[in-house]
């Protein structure tokens, strides 16, 4: 039988050792069906009190579920998600040192000032004149070695700062036209 707490609502969740107690055993899907709310209202509480790290997605009791059903956790191939290994070469571009050296380069070189709205600071991004994905093709690159290699890839004559508004509205803005 599920037990509806009555009174100012949801007032038991504003105990902060209750609430700490129930989270050793239940989810936050069971906690909510008790109280009679929401997970999104006790995860607000869970924060809110601090009762437990930012980084931590499992109550301890879910935890426990996990280690049973994948002892051997779930790494590698034995994730959900697990696609062989292979990030995409675009991605190992993107997410090089030398892609950050390069936007900090076209970041200085238009003193961290949107090229088309003039707007100085704030969210500013490095847009590809001509497309990433575009270079990688035409030059055949096919390992980030090879990427490393290419002219064009690094030329910061091919970068230009854009706020996030303006790069949005760029053509080529998430491979819109690719």
């Amino acid at each position: 039988m599920v037990k509806i707490y009555t009174g100012a609502k949801y007032a038991i969740l504003g105990n902060i050792k209750w609430l700490e107690e129930q989270l050793k055993t239940k989810s936050f899907r069971d906690l909510a069906k008790e109280v009679g709310t929401t997970e999104g209202n006790i995860s607000d509480r869970v924060k809110r009190y601090g009762l437990r790290p930012k980084n931590s997605t499992h109550s301890s009791f879910v935890k426990v579920g996990l280690k049973k059903k994948y002892p051997d956790g779930r790494y590698k191939d034995k994730s959900p998600n697990w696609k062989g290994g292979i990030s995409t070469l675009y991605n190992l571009v993107r997410e090089s040192i030398r892609n950050k050296k390069w936007q900090k380069l076209c970041l200085n070189r238009d003193n961290f000032t949107c090229q088309k709205c003039k707007k100085i600071g704030g969210d500013l991004e490095v847009h590809h004149i001509k497309q990433l994905a575009l270079i990688i093709k035409e030059n055949n690159i096919k390992t980030i070695e090879d990427a490393f290699l290419c002219y064009e890839l690094w030329d910061i004559n091919n970068g230009v700062t854009l706020c996030l508004t303006c790069h949005k509205e760029t053509d080529s803005h998430s491979n819109k036209n690719f």
